[in-house]
């Protein structure tokens, strides 16, 4: 007597059926197309989520998916950053050339000269200053990420891990981006105002970063102090000390 598939109908051959040797296979094809295809998907939401809520955002979509939205995000942040120092810089140099044409021998009284060091100064090139700045925040993006992972995961026994810590990192710089972008432009608008817009996208993103790391890493509130700010005052001494020497 025949007998047939309970799933398909088909009569059955030597006992077996392939219809669920083609569902499986049609799965994995579906889980293979969504993995590749789906990098960029959420995106959008990153972005409009993480001004408006952003430690829910970075804890919503800091997952292997978008890693690489957040090393694109880090670039930006260091990209932005050779960008923002070189308009401070630029804006500077040209305030300091307007005073001395037009103050004459203010200058002097200032202990700047006649400041005709500012010329050596202004032949400082784009490339130069973008270059290094660039670098320079980059390494103590990696510095930080490595620091953080240090403190949690080996010495406090967090659950976490590198490339955990370093998505979130970069998902948590929106607003540090957003500054960098308005304060390069407001620095040619008015020179203290680019400053202010700079140190606001500073602090906001300091405290996003312990929040983020409180509820996204999951690391225990106590110990939350001890483990970020070493990772930051280690990627500062990285920046500004130690790179100095060798760049």
């Amino acid at each position: 007597m025949a007998k047939f598939c309970t799933k398909c109908g088909k009569e059955l051959k030597d006992g077996k059926c392939d219809c669920s040797t083609k569902e499986e296979k049609r799965v994995e094809e579906v889980k293979t197309t969504t993995s590749t295809n789906g990098a960029f998907d959420d995106l959008k939401d990153i972005l409009i989520g993480i001004f408006k809520e952003p430690s829910t955002t970075v804890k919503k979509f800091a997952n292997d998916k978008n890693f690489i939205i957040s090393l694109i995000f880090l670039g930006a942040c260091a990209l932005f950053s050779g960008v923002f120092m070189f308009c401070l810089y630029d804006a500077l140099m040209k305030l300091l050339a307007t005073l001395g044409t037009l103050a004459g021998g203010f200058g002097s009284l200032l202990g700047l000269g006649s400041l005709s060091g500012t010329s050596s100064l202004y032949s400082i090139s784009f490339g130069t200053i973008f270059f290094k700045i660039f670098f320079y925040v980059a390494i103590y993006l990696v510095t930080y990420a490595g620091m953080m992972t240090l403190m949690s995961k080996v010495i406090f026994k967090q659950n976490t891990d590198f490339k955990k810590i370093l998505t979130v990192t970069g998902l948590s710089s929106g607003f540090m981006i957003c500054s960098l972008i308005l304060g390069s432009i407001f620095a040619y608008v008015k020179l203290g105002l680019g400053l202010v817009i700079f140190i606001i996208g500073i602090v906001l993103s300091l405290v996003n970063l312990v929040i983020t790391a409180k509820e996204t890493l999951e690391i225990d509130k106590d110990k939350i102090l001890y483990t970020v700010a070493p990772s930051i005052l280690v990627g500062l001494l990285v920046m500004f000390y130690i790179l100095p020497k060798f760049f």
